[in-house]
Formats: structure tokens, sequence, C-alpha cells
């Protein structure tokens, strides 16, 4: 079912609202009518709630089987600009919610007054920037949006204005940009050859026969090496790992759950839409880059020098086990609903948890001013379980559910994925992944001995891109603390109740696989049908 009615209006507050509150963080100071930091984490503080009061809303009205389309300005597709909502991108605006609302009181607590300035605004933009690429239902939308983040983000890389920041963010910016000119490309080859960039309309126009037989595989080639590089998937990953680490532990922690997340999203929504021959033809190669990711993050993440930067590696090691769930569902009889649900599952998970534990890596190295807690001659013995039993207690459970763990959510997805390779008879990749998680327990647990056992050391100076700016504040339980937990119970509710958690994903997935439903969810049939002769 899909509503079009006046509520469809609302999902442009999600792109309103947090360009409203950056806007106005910035003018209202001028005005003088409240202090210029208060203006500014406020503007955050309740823009993220009526966020999360909005994904609230419209997950609720898209788990009862109605999609949201909104036509901006009445005017319909395939020219139009058309915002589409349906269960998946439901749920990843809210889970961005969860996220952007957790991660506030982390900056108010640990920022210093120069840094808080410039990182609430930039955050909305980030934030708007994320909820704009789950809504839209063109190309060029997406890829304004994309945009959006890449100089947003590329901006909070370099916060504190560092070496080591600007030179990541160097890395990170160029890298990202060259795999915006490939998007571009794409963009153009759809726009050259069939005349349209709404998704709808180029899944319609790619049935038809005469085709020149270029057109899907080199659309299809260029929109995965755009959005592979934009989820850090294996070859095309090393942007990450030389850039996170180098941020401030507030931005580590929004990039780590949210950022490389559009790039999946957006694999996820295109292939199985879009190309679900290709997804089929291409599984091996597809198996082959997953498989690779899983290797490469975990080896990266054992070899990691310093706590952030090691626990930034492991995200290219979940990528590789959220895209081979995509990566199984492509077969000769269409894309299986029953492939994408685990990998929904697990992606929900990563985004989360990832989040946490950043959150609570960043603490530790705020406190201990040095990143190096791995056990040996240049770091370890951190000694802060003395002093900073929950946070402790926080790391050690969100460790638990990263590696997967019962009862936490990272065991529900990652269960999920591992009988799927079964099913499939994918046993190499299934001892890469059964591997790939001991050695990530293995990891954690190492960082958690280095960070917490022993005896206090004596505060440190700084020792290169992952020495903390300042120390943790008075106020450092409250706003620290909370925000992990709340993201641990998150983890903990999705795992005991799995069954809730799974059909969820299952709906999810199967609006990816219907593309008729999609086609007449954004009540194009008739427009198309028009605009295709």
């Amino acid at each position: 079912m899909t509503d079009s009615s006046n509520l469809a209006n609302l999902l442009a507050l999600f792109a309103i609202i947090p360009l409203c509150a950056a806007g106005g963080s910035l003018l209202i100071p001028r005005f003088q009518l409240l202090p210029r930091l208060h203006t500014h984490s406020l503007a955050a503080l309740l823009a993220g709630i009526v966020n999360l009061i909005l994904a609230l809303w419209l997950m609720a009205r898209t788990v009862q089987g109605t999609n949201l389309v909104l036509h901006v300005g009445g005017h319909h597709g395939p020219f139009g600009i058309v915002l589409v909502a349906d269960v998946f991108s439901a749920l990843l605006l809210l889970l961005t919610a969860v996220i952007y609302l957790g991660t506030v009181p982390f900056a108010i607590d640990v920022l210093d007054q120069r840094d808080r300035m410039g990182f609430y605004p930039l955050s909305l933009f980030l934030l708007m920037g994320v909820n704009g690429t789950f809504l839209a239902g063109d190309l060029f939308n997406l890829y304004v949006f994309f945009e959006i983040l890449v100089i947003t983000s590329f901006v909070l890389v370099t916060l504190g204005g560092q070496r080591d920041q600007i030179r990541g963010g160097l890395r990170f910016v160029v890298l990202n940009l060259l795999g915006s000119m490939v998007f571009l490309g794409a963009v153009a080859v759809a726009y050259g050859t069939l005349g349209t960039l709404n998704f709808a309309h180029i899944a319609v126009l790619l049935r038809q026969p005469n085709l020149p037989a270029w057109l899907v595989p080199m659309m299809a080639g260029l929109l995965f090496v755009a959005f592979a590089g934009k989820s850090a998937l294996f070859p095309l990953h090393f942007w990450l790992p030389c850039s996170y680490h180098t941020t401030h532990p507030v931005v580590n922690a929004l990039f780590g759950g949210l950022l490389t997340k559009v790039g999946l999203y957006s694999l996820f929504r295109l292939f199985p839409l879009l190309f679900p021959e290709q997804l089929a033809a291409w599984q091996p190669a597809f198996l082959a880059l997953a498989g690779a990711s899983m290797v490469v993050g975990t080896l990266g993440g054992l070899s990691g020098d310093t706590l952030r930067r090691a626990l930034s590696f492991q995200i290219v090691s979940h990528i590789g086990f959220i895209f081979a769930g995509l990566a199984l569902a492509g077969t000769r009889n269409g894309v299986l609903a029953v492939g994408l649900a685990p990998a929904i599952l697990y992606l929900a998970h990563h985004m989360v948890v990832k989040t946490a534990v950043l959150m609570a890596g960043g603490a530790v190295e705020l406190e201990l001013q040095t990143g190096r807690v791995v056990p040996g001659p240049d770091g370890g013995s951190g000694g802060l379980l003395a002093h900073r039993q929950w946070l402790a207690i926080w790391f050690f459970l969100t460790a638990l559910s990263l590696a997967g763990i019962p009862p936490f959510s990272g065991f529900t997805g990652k269960l999920g994925l591992l009988l799927l390779m079964i099913s499939m008879e994918q046993w190499l990749l299934l001892a890469v992944a059964v591997l790939s998680s001991f050695v990530t327990l293995y990891m954690i647990m190492r960082l958690w001995q280095g960070a917490f056992w022993g005896a206090p050391p004596p505060v440190r100076n700084t020792d290169g891109p992952a020495a903390a700016p300042t120390r943790l504040g008075p106020g450092f339980g409250m706003l620290t603390l909370t925000p992990i937990a709340v993201l641990v119970g998150c983890s903990l509710l999705m795992g005991v109740f799995g069954e809730s958690a799974w059909s969820v994903a299952n709906q999810a997935a199967a609006t990816l696989t219907d593309v008729e439903a999609y086609i007449d969810s954004v009540a194009l049939a008739g427009h198309l049908a028009d605009a295709s002769h």
C-alpha cells in the first residue's frame, strides 16, 4: 500500500529540520539571544530529538505495509524529485536518529569550546545528507546528498586542525572525490542513454529489448565502484584506516556508525532493483571481495598500533560480512529476500554497536591521553579498571556484541549469515567468516586488557594521531556513559527479541526484492508508460 497524501510531506522534514537547525545555530548568536555555545548544542539536541520522533513515526507506518512517497512540488516522475520511504529506508533512518542523538551528549562532554563551535552545525549537515540518501528516489539527488556528505565529512575529519588530521582529511577527500567522479560518470551514462535518472523509470527501461549490450554492465560497474568506495569495501577501503583514527573521538564514533552505511544502502537499494542479473553473474567476484574485506579488516585490526586505528580497521571486516549477504542473495532465479534479511539485520547491529564501541574507545583515549593500549613494549597496562569500572563494563559488552557473542545482536545477524553460507555451500567464505569472528574477539579482548588491566600509569603527553585533544570533564559519568549504555541496550534488545528483529529484517528484504511493488509505490506506472514511448 502506498501513501501519497499530505502525511508524505513529512518526509521532507528529514532534510529540512537538520538544515534549519544548522542554519539557526549559526545565525541566532548574531542576535545575541543566547550564548553561541549553548545555541549550537541546543540546536543539535532539539533537532536530534525531533528527528528521532519522525523516524519512530515513519517506522511505525512502514512496518504496517505502507510506503510513503513524496512528489516534491507536486511534480511526478520521471523528471520530478521523488522521496520514497519503505521499511528498509525507515529502519536506517531510525538507527541514524538514535546514533546521532547518542553522539550529541558525548560531544557536549568531551569537545573543547573551539571544536564545539564547528561540530554541531557540521554534524547537522551530515545528518541531512544521510537522511536524504536514505530517501532519494533518483540518481541525481542521491549524488547531491552524497556530495553533502563528502564536503561535511572532510571538514569534520580536520576538526581540530592538527597535522595528522589534515593529512588524513586530504586522503579522505581525494579518494572520496574520485568515487564521486565515478558516480557522476554513471549518472551521465544513465541520462545520456535512457533519458532519465529516476530509479523506478530506469528499472522499467532496462527491461526493454534492443538496449546496447554494454549499457547494463557499464552502469552496474560504475555504480558498484562508486558505492563500494563509499562503503570501504576491499580494495577501495584504504581511505578509511588512513583517516578515521586521526579524527576526534566524537567524529570517529559518528562516522563509524553512519558514513560507510550510505554506500551499503545504495548497493542494497539499486542492485536488486536495477541489476539483479549482474548481481548473479558477478557473484563469484563479489564473494571474493567480501572475503578479502573480512581478511584485510581483521589483519589490519590486529596490526593496529592504537585503539581507534584497530577499531576503525575492523569496520572493513564487518563491511565484508554485510556485503556477503547481498552477494549471496543474487541467483539466476532472481534476488532472494532470504539472503538479504540476515545482511540487513547485521547492518543494523553494526551501526549501533560500532558507534558504541568507538565512543567507548574514544573515552579510553581521552582518559589515558594516548591510544597505545595494545599490550607490548610501547603500550598496555592502562589500569582504567581501578577508577572507570562502568566504562570497562560497557566497553566489554560492546566487544562481546561486536564479536557475535549471544545474547547480543551480533550473534543473531552473524548466525543468519553463517547459516546462509552453509545453505549456499560457500565453505571457503564460511571458514573465513568464522576465523575472522574469533580473531575479532581476540583482538577486542586484547584491547580491553591493555586499556583496563594493570596498574594506572602516569599521565602521558600526546603521542601522535591517537592522542587526546583534551581530558575528560567532570560530566563524564553521565554524558559519555549513558549514550554508550543506551546503544548497548539497543543491541541487547535486538538479540533478546530476535524474532521481532528478524521479522523487520525480512520485511525490509522483501521490499528490496519486490521490484513491481517499488514501481507501483512510487505511483509512476502511468507516467513511466508515457515517458517510455
